[in-house]
């Protein structure tokens, strides 16, 4: 199976020119704007920032973030990921029903663990569909997600947070003053 866009090596930083305001009077998007992330527990109140991409067609937690779970994995449950840059990958395989915590609730997904990915978990499309989920986008960047839980029926709502990669964080401080360093979903390459 080839999967597109599960965001194994969908994130990378361009330096981009400022952009002067339009004298227009139209309003325009930004080059980009971050990705967002949630908190989510795990086994043994462990917490982890799970990217939320309803782009992507898997669930995919990195395997370190996998180990400390403590859960079983059925390597019979391998698959091929194609990433937006062509370049394939093997997952390690399955961590079938893997509950994870968000808002207080408990939901139970089908997650591929992948060796190396710049996330811990990425919450892909099975989960939008399986919670119906909705996001809504505010002109502060800032966002809320509202899910239904599918065994006890509640419909939740949790703020998102800004992910800002590690890497990017360290390189911003170094980079020309002159230029402007965002993160780019390279999807939309």
């Amino acid at each position: 199976m080839n999967l597109y866009n599960v965001g194994a090596s969908n994130s990378i930083s361009v330096n981009v020119a400022e952009l002067k305001p339009r004298s227009d009077g139209l309003i325009s998007t930004d080059h980009s704007v971050s990705l967002r992330a949630l908190d989510v527990k795990l086994k043994d109140g462990f917490t982890a920032e799970a990217i939320v991409d309803d782009g992507s067609q898997i669930i995919a937690v990195r395997r370190d973030i996998w180990e400390k779970s403590g859960e079983s994995l059925r390597a019979d449950y391998k698959m091929v990921m194609e990433s937006a840059n062509t370049t394939s990958n093997d997952t390690m395989g399955l961590i079938p029903d893997f509950k994870i915590n968000i808002g207080g609730y408990d939901f139970y997904v089908q997650a591929q663990v992948v060796e190396k990915a710049p996330y811990e978990i990425l919450l892909g499309r099975p989960f939008f569909v399986m919670t119906r989920a909705l996001i809504q986008h505010f002109e502060d960047e800032g966002s809320h997600m509202t899910m239904t839980d599918p065994n006890t029926k509640a419909i939740i709502s949790v703020p998102t947070k800004e992910r800002v990669p590690r890497r990017q964080a360290k390189k911003l401080h170094r980079q020309d003053p002159k230029l402007h360093r965002e993160p780019v979903d390279s999807h939309f390459q």
